[in-house]
């Protein structure tokens, strides 16, 4: 999801602070190398339709603002070890500004055992946010794991490059399976655009297939 910047809020409430970029690097070559060959045989599946709600709260250092937004989802797998993965979506938050954001991206998983995925995701990013639109890239890296066969467990970084701008992000969640395909989540974000942060919260409901 494309958080604004805070210069798009202080240009009309503030003067904007120097940006100054803070995030970590992965390298997700060691990743790609590493995917087994292997055909899935977990529980862990990657083919699913997926929406989710989220409330956000941006620290805009005098400011503090607050969103909501809607996504909508869909994952599928074209080999046994790469999917493809495409999210729209759209943020209203105060003072009336409003983002939206479409994203593309090929990803890949690997098993590190029967309970556990380890997968990565590079997408292209379109983001809107009053009147500008520009476009961008970005990638995650996370890990997925089954504590039994309903309950699911998932962490992950993510990395994000738009409007000239940069901003990495920590996420954990949890997933119950209330039927093998009929699940239900709730996730937490933070992240760190220039030098603010934003924190998240996700309620999500997935349909496997």
């Amino acid at each position: 999801m494309f958080y604004p910047r805070s210069s798009f809020i202080t240009q009309y409430w503030g003067k904007g602070k120097e940006m100054k970029m803070k995030f970590f690097t992965l390298s997700i070559t060691s990743l790609l190398c590493s995917f087994s060959m292997q055909a899935s045989a977990q529980a862990l599946n990657y083919n699913y339709l997926e929406a989710g709600f989220s409330t956000l709260e941006f620290d805009a250092g005098p400011l503090d603002v607050d969103g909501d937004g809607f996504d909508i989802g869909v994952s599928f797998d074209i080999t046994d070890v790469l999917f493809i993965k495409a999210v729209i979506a759209d943020t209203e938050y105060d003072f009336n500004i409003d983002s939206s954001e479409v994203k593309a991206g090929l990803g890949a998983h690997t098993s590190l055992n029967e309970q556990t995925d380890l997968y990565g995701v590079f997408s292209l990013i379109d983001a809107e946010i009053g009147a500008n639109d520009e476009s961008g890239y970005g990638f995650e890296v996370g890990i997925r794991h089954l504590l039994n066969s309903q309950v699911e467990l998932e962490g992950g970084f993510g990395y994000q490059d738009v409007y000239d701008d940069s901003g990495s992000s920590l996420s954990f969640g949890g997933r119950y399976y209330f039927t093998n395909r009929l699940s239900g989540a709730i996730n937490y974000t933070n992240t760190e655009v220039d030098d603010d942060d934003i924190t998240g919260l996700r309620l999500s409901v997935r349909y496997s297939f």
